[in-house]
């Protein structure tokens, strides 16, 4: 199952996108400054498919990255945490993706997203913290 987890966040980022589009406007702020002024813009179409489309590339890379490695064999040691970790990026990046369109897309959703990641995060880190049942 966990798996499936980063196509079906591909595919909430990729609705959001859709749903968002015509309601966007022509420029999108797409970078900030640490006063939280907007100082970047990209056209409407970057603007609402640029994290869509880096959650596929990330995805693909992460996927193809045990093949490339030369010590590939290794991720099956720690293929739980190298999952858990995919995860955790992949969310982060369409919580981000859902506060550019704060103003369009439900409040509700983004904290859902949230309070998601940080349950997600939580189970993952209590996984790895029991102690490995011994062998008979």
């Amino acid at each position: 199952m966990r798996k499936w987890i980063p196509f079906f966040i591909v595919v909430a980022a990729i609705i959001a996108s859709a749903i968002t589009y015509p309601a966007s406007p022509p420029t999108i702020a797409t970078h900030w400054d640490l006063q939280g002024h907007p100082n970047g813009w990209s056209n409407r179409a970057w603007g609402v498919w640029m994290i869509p489309l880096f959650l596929i590339g990330m995805w693909a890379l992460l996927r193809f990255l045990p093949v490339i490695d030369p010590r590939g064999r290794n991720y099956a040691k720690f293929g739980g945490a190298f999952e858990g970790i995919m995860i955790s990026l992949m969310l982060f990046m369409l919580g981000l993706h859902l506060v550019v369109f704060a103003h369009i897309v439900l409040f509700a959703v983004i904290l859902l997203c949230s309070a998601g990641v940080m349950v997600y995060s939580y189970l993952e880190w209590r996984r790895e913290q029991r102690p490995a049942s011994p062998v008979s």
